[in-house]
C-alpha cells in the first residue's frame, strides 16, 4: 500500500472518530438541557401548589375566626390558630391592634474589636547580656565613594533566653592541723558544713531543688531521676 493512501485512511478514520465524539457531546448537552427544563417546570408547579395551599389555609382560618380576621396577617392568624378556644371578641380585639412585624432571621452580634496590646515587655529585674552583631564586610564600605562607614546606632531587640544547668562534683577538703612540737600531736580538723542529709550523695542545693520540683512543680521523682541521668550521667535511685 502506498504511503499516501495509508495517511489518507488514517486521517479519514480520525475525522470519523472526532465527528462521533462531537455527536455524543451534542446529544449529552441536549439531554441535560431537557432535564433542566423539566426540573425548572417541576419547581414552578411546586411553588404554585404551595401558594394554593397557603391561600386555602388562610381562607379556612378566616372562615373560622370571622370576617374581622381578614385584616390580620399570616403571623397573627398562626398565633390565633394555636389557641384552643378563641372567641370572636378576641379576634376583633386582635384586628384593632397594630399588625405584628414579620419574623426576621436572627442577626449575629458584631464582635467588638479590642485594641492590640502590643509587644510584651520582659521584666526589668532580669539581667541583660548584650550581644552585638556586626554588619557584613561589604556593608562597611560606602558603595558611592568607597570610604569606610561609621556606626551611628543599633537596632535593639530583646528575647528571653536561658543557660542550661551545669552539674559538677563539689569536693570538700577539710583542713587538718597538728603540732609537731608536742609529744601528743593532737590533730584538729575543720568542722564539716551543715548538711540536710548527713552523709548524703547530693548537696543541699540538689535536695532543695528536688523538693521544689516535686511539690511545687509536681514533677515526680522518676522523671527527676531520668533528667539527672540524661543531663549529668548520674544514676541515683528514687529511694536515695
Amino acid at each position: 500500500m502506498p504511503y499516501s493512501a495509508y495517511i489518507q485512511i488514517v486521517s479519514t478514520s480520525s475525522n470519523k472518530n472526532d465527528q462521533n465524539q462531537l455527536k455524543r457531546k451534542d446529544a449529552l448537552i441536549i439531554r441535560l438541557q431537557h432535564d433542566l427544563a423539566v426540573a425548572l417546570q417541576e419547581v414552578y408547579w411546586a411553588k404554585l401548589q404551595i401558594q394554593k395551599l397557603q391561600e386555602t389555609l388562610r381562607q379556612e382560618r378566616i372562615a373560622r375566626f370571622g370576617p374581622r380576621s381578614e385584616t390580620l396577617n399570616d403571623l397573627q392568624l398562626s398565633l390565633l390558630d394555636e389557641e384552643p378556644s378563641v372567641t370572636l371578641d378576641e379576634v376583633a380585639a386582635e384586628a384593632q391592634r397594630e399588625p405584628l412585624p414579620e419574623a426576621k432571621p436572627p442577626v449575629a452580634p458584631k464582635r467588638e474589636r479590642k485594641p492590640h496590646p502590643g509587644r510584651q515587655t520582659l521584666p526589668a529585674h532580669l539581667p541583660r547580656k548584650e550581644e552585638t552583631i556586626p554588619c557584613a564586610p561589604e556593608a562597611c564600605t560606602c558603595p558611592s565613594c568607597g570610604a569606610a562607614t561609621t556606626v551611628i546606632g543599633y537596632d535593639a531587640s530583646e528575647q528571653l533566653d536561658v543557660e542550661p544547668v551545669q552539674y559538677f562534683v563539689r569536693v570538700i577538703q577539710r583542713e587538718k592541723r597538728a603540732c609537731r612540737h608536742c609529744p601528743e600531736r593532737s590533730i584538729v580538723a575543720a568542722p564539716l558544713p551543715v548538711r540536710i542529709i548527713e552523709k548524703g550523695l547530693v548537696s543541699n542545693r540538689i535536695v532543695v531543688q528536688t523538693i521544689i520540683q516535686k511539690y511545687g512543680d509536681h514533677l515526680p521523682l522518676y522523671r527527676q531521676q531520668a533528667i539527672l541521668s540524661r543531663e549529668a550521667g548520674v544514676e541515683i535511685s528514687r529511694a536515695t
